[in-house]
């Protein structure tokens, strides 16, 4: 685990900028099963389709644990 942005970050962007919100998500699977730090915080930023206040809580309490393993960016 590295505690800077990888390829796994520049890949997210690259198929985000698609507009393939469930393609970038999906990209993430594997690494959130790990416990990646940096998959952690990547999906903070996207909308979740839910309620704002859930949303926003789940994006928090991911950056939060990013940040908990590490993970420059999160802090």
């Amino acid at each position: 685990m590295t505690d800077m942005p990888t390829q796994l970050t520049t890949d997210f962007d690259v198929v985000l900028d698609r507009s393939d919100i469930a393609g970038a998500l999906r990209l993430l699977a594997p690494h959130l099963a790990r416990g990646c730090a940096e998959a952690l915080f990547l999906p903070s930023s996207v909308p979740a389709g839910e309620d704002d206040a859930d949303a926003e809580a789940d994006s928090l309490a991911s950056i939060k644990q990013a940040a908990e393993r590490g993970y420059i960016p999160a802090t």
